[in-house]
């Protein structure tokens, strides 16, 4: 019986215990959500303190959607141009990164979370800011002597489908006309808008961009499939193949700007697709073995089929009526960098056959690898927030791409504020100035300093205009200082119908930068017959209407100078297409002409070598006449190809005789 007792005992206390314990939290959480009885004539200072509070409630909100969850920008984000979109670059509307080197970065929503919180931002707007929206209460005191007895305590309560504010404001109502004392406490708002939703579903976006690097797989595959975006290639052509990186820049821009927009989320009020998802479910169930085996769905692929597969991601979200939208403007720059490339420009690999006659097919291969970074906002909308207002919150991350894959890890390159390409006027010169003068032949075929050179200066991080070359004290020259924050970077001198030409600066301020004129001239192609069999040639003729003749021509010296030209012209040839750029003193070429049968498009003869000439060989001249060799018997098979092949290469006597000629 003792034992039992003592059992009893304890679970009295237990029991007791745990009625405190809830006794305990029941009367804390209604001492401040509990509403409490007001006399009518004080409703009005009621409902004053409270449409204040919805007021500030609803602007902290909307300013945590307006950037990613932040009402004020930390210092160290604010400050740190990488670790935030500029929205309008230059200008004051940033919106932090939710991801940031290789870690999470965006604010937890609940203070019990860690610091920063949505939560305690929000009450410590409120409450920094309640008294001075209040005013001392001045609008009542006719009526009224109101004295504070305690300060503000704030309590945010962010729920499933709202957001409670509960203020514990003590403050001592003396009605002036009955003399009559009351206590008003307690003030309580409702904010129907679903932050605690909208929060977790860019929450679940982030988690799966950041475990899938699911925008950075969708770049790679527009890249790609992208025909002016080089990835890896063999081609069989003669000349050298390039590609600009301004021009592979912009490219990429534009089509993640029309692009990123179509990504859609799963359980979200997304644009609906042109068929049911049941067509795309069954298109999915099909692999790669089965098209190859030939066993095809019976049902036509939707238009947006890819865009299904590719573009509609599941983020794990609970069903809702949220519109989620992705975007990318070219205004908030891309970081691009392309391996191997120089000077912003990529080349293939020419190589050449076994034996030295085939080198005249001449084989292009390139691989390249790709960094990429640039960022993305996503805006989520609740349309019923705010009773049928509308709510928008917004976050921003970096798209990281490190050699053709995605990177989630690290960001290894850093994303400035403004597009890297910067061009434009130097600023904040140094002391020094510099006489800078441009040599080489002018209009009248006399070496002299030329005026109307536009003069640049490329300091590696930025490349700026300095003006342009002109008459200065009996002197064609630009006098200028260059940018103190960079020293020793490169002048660069253009003028039209010149070479570009470049020079770095060193020590001296005396800068003398020598130019390569250019000449324009028309040209044309004549064919002569070679009869293989007799190794006999026949007299210069006109193209056949089905011949047609490609030209590469290539300076020995100058890299840059290189010209790719057809003849006969096309109906819509520019002049430009027309004519040949010859450099306007002694110089050498490489030429390589392929002659084609356009009717089967076979390779019928051509010429290939050197072809040099002096600066008096130019005098007086103004066409090139170039000569090819149509070889006959026509070459059928691959034996009698490469027997035409070798001859085109190893001929020395055809070379020099059907040299082009200068009139």
């Amino acid at each position: 019986m003792k034992k039992r007792g003592q059992v009893s005992v304890f679970m009295i206390l237990g029991l007791l215990i745990l009625l405190g314990v809830g006794i305990g939290i029941y009367f804390r959480q209604a001492s401040i959500e509990e509403r409490e009885f007001v006399r009518p004539e004080l409703v009005p200072v009621k409902d004053f303190v409270e449409s204040y509070v919805y007021m500030l409630g609803e602007e902290g909100i909307r300013r945590i959607g307006s950037t990613g969850g932040f009402i004020e920008i930390p210092a160290e984000i604010d400050r740190n141009p990488f670790s935030h979109l500029a929205i309008i670059p230059g200008g004051g509307l940033k919106l932090p990164y939710w991801y940031y080197q290789g870690r999470n970065t965006a604010p937890p929503l609940y203070a019990k979370d860690g610091i920063g919180s949505v939560q305690e931002q929000l009450s410590s707007y409120i409450k920094n800011n309640l008294k001075a929206y209040l005013a001392g209460f001045k609008a009542f005191e006719k009526e009224f002597l109101i004295k504070e007895l305690k300060d503000i305590t704030v309590d945010v309560v962010i729920g499933e489908k709202d957001v409670r504010i509960n203020i514990f404001y003590p403050l001592e109502i003396t009605d002036k006309a009955k003399n009559e004392v009351s206590l008003v406490s307690r003030f309580n708002v409702n904010l129907p808008v679903r932050l605690k939703e909208v929060y977790e579903l860019a929450s679940r976006i982030m988690e799966t961009e950041n475990r899938e690097a699911f925008l950075e797989n969708i770049t790679i595959n527009l890249m790609s499939m992208n025909p002016d975006i080089p990835f890896t290639g063999l081609r069989f052509s003669c000349p050298q193949l390039r590609w600009y990186l301004a021009d592979i820049k912009t490219e990429l821009q534009d089509t993640l700007y029309y692009q990123i927009p179509r990504i859609r989320i799963k359980n979200t009020d997304y644009f609906p697709f042109l068929a049911d998802e049941s067509v795309y479910e069954e298109l999915g169930g099909y692999s790669v073995e089965d098209i190859y085996n030939d066993n095809l769905p019976e049902i036509e692929p939707p238009e947006d089929a890819y865009e299904y597969f590719h573009y509609f991601k599941d983020v794990k979200s609970p069903e809702n009526d949220f519109r989620v939208g992705f975007l990318y403007l070219q205004d908030w720059g891309m970081e691009l960098r392309a391996n191997p490339s120089s000077n912003g420009v990529l080349k293939s690999n020419t190589g050449k056959g076994a034996l030295d006659y085939l080198s005249f097919l001449c084989l292009n291969i390139y691989h390249f690898t790709y960094d990429v970074e640039y960022p993305v906002e996503v805006l989520i909308r609740d349309n019923k927030a705010f009773n049928n207002e509308g709510y928008v919150f917004r976050f921003a991350f970096p798209v990281v791409i490190d050699h053709n894959r995605g990177s989630r890890e690290y960001t290894g390159i850093t994303l400035p504020e403004f597009p890297e390409t910067l061009v434009g006027d130097c600023e904040d010169f140094g002391e020094d100035v510099y006489d800078i003068r441009v040599t080489g032949i002018n209009e009248y075929g006399e070496p002299a300093e030329l005026s109307g050179v536009n003069i640049s200066y490329n300091c590696y991080r930025f490349i700026c205009s300095l003006g342009k070359t002109g008459p200065d004290v009996n002197v064609n020259r630009l006098r200028t200082g260059l940018p103190k924050s960079c020293g020793h970077g490169i002048l660069i001198a253009e003028k039209n119908g010149y070479l570009k030409s470049e020079q770095q600066v060193l020590d001296d301020t005396n800068i003398n930068i020598e130019i390569t004129k250019l000449e324009k001239f028309n040209f044309s192609v004549l064919m002569h017959e070679y009869y293989a069999n007799i190794d006999s040639f026949g007299e210069a003729k006109e193209l056949e209407d089905y011949h047609i003749a490609l030209i590469s021509l290539q300076s020995h010296d100058r890299d840059e100078l290189l010209q790719y030209k057809r003849y006969p012209f096309e109906p819509d040839s520019t002049k430009q297409s027309k004519t040949v750029e010859l450099i306007d003193t002694s110089a050498k070429y490489r030429l390589d002409i392929i002659l084609a049968d356009e009717r089967d498009n076979s390779f019928i003869g051509g010429y290939r070598g050197n072809w040099s000439y002096s600066y008096k060989d130019l005098v007086d001249k103004k066409r090139v006449v170039f000569h090819v060799l149509e070889y006959l018997p026509t070459p059928v098979g691959q034996e009698a190809q490469f027997e035409m092949m070798k001859f085109l290469e190893d001929d020395e006597n055809y070379k020099e005789r059907f040299k082009p000629k200068l009139r």
